[in-house]
């Protein structure tokens, strides 16, 4: 079983970071993390919602 998690938080310095970690539920830790630097909310929440339409036609829910 795979597991995608998607979330975004607001640095210290302004920006809004997109993170996305995934990996099997067999392993101790994820497969990868990725880190990504937006300058608005809106920047990242296109992002966002871009990756997500994208792994829902992938078969995540």
């Amino acid at each position: 079983m795979r597991y995608y998690l998607l979330k975004i938080e607001e640095t210290l310095f302004g920006e809004f970071l997109l993170e996305r970690v995934y990996g099997s539920m067999s392993h101790k830790k994820p497969t990868r993390v990725l880190k990504e630097y937006y300058d608005s909310w809106v920047e990242a929440k296109k992002m966002f919602d871009f990756t997500v339409k994208g792994k829902r036609k992938k078969g995540y829910c």
